[in-house]
């Protein structure tokens, strides 16, 4: 078992925040951000997540059993973005989580997607987790909490950028509400994600 390498930027906001870093990128209920200041507490968050990325070595070096997954179940505010890039700079798959969840289909969700941990971003979110894990002896995960002083601290000025060096394929999976039986995992790539980003930026 190795740490996870966190010397590389999530790919698909780095050109914004190399090209845009002191411009305001996201306005919330509490504050404004800049892209250089999500990255910098995106990155702080990072290294707290990083003892829990872990890679198998595999002889077959498939994806599925080298990935990390985290769940997030963050507000509609800069903790979300945060958590995200926070995750995606060590390299693991994000699990999108929704306070609008049962804590049973919550509980199937990190168990299915086998989530090494679930970042919370209020209040709201981590009675919600822990109320749900508690009632689920089987899925032991620490919660990792974004709190105000999080998105308040050393936000003045951000990390140096570091160029993305890892290759990662899977951002995130998405469950879906099927027809019959259990909500499927749909894994979206990197490359899908910037595609669509893409394609919103050049409509």
């Amino acid at each position: 078992m190795s740490a996870c390498n966190i010397s590389a930027s999530c790919p698909i906001c780095y050109e914004s925040i190399s090209r845009y870093g002191n411009k305001v990128a996201l306005v919330d209920q509490s504050s404004s951000y800049t892209y250089e200041q999500l990255y910098s507490i995106a990155r702080q968050l990072s290294y707290r997540l990083n003892s829990l990325c872990q890679q198998e070595k595999s002889t077959d070096d498939t994806v599925d059993r080298n990935s990390v997954q985290i769940g997030i179940l963050c507000p509609n505010d800069a903790s979300f973005v945060i958590a995200l890039w926070a995750s995606w700079m060590i390299g693991a798959t994000v699990i999108p989580l929704s306070l609008h969840h049962p804590s049973t289909l919550i509980a199937y969700f990190l168990n299915d997607a086998q989530c090494r941990a679930v970042i919370v971003g209020d209040d709201h979110s981590n009675d919600l987790i822990k109320t749900t894990l508690e009632n689920n002896s089987q899925i032991d995960i620490p919660i990792i909490n974004i709190n105000k002083n999080d998105l308040t601290s050393n936000i003045t000025h951000g990390d140096n950028l570091i160029s993305p060096t890892i290759d990662r394929k899977n951002a995130l999976i998405l469950y879906t509400s099927g027809t019959s039986g259990k909500p499927k995992g749909c894994v979206i790539t990197f490359n899908a994600v910037q595609a669509h980003v893409d394609s919103m930026v050049k409509a």
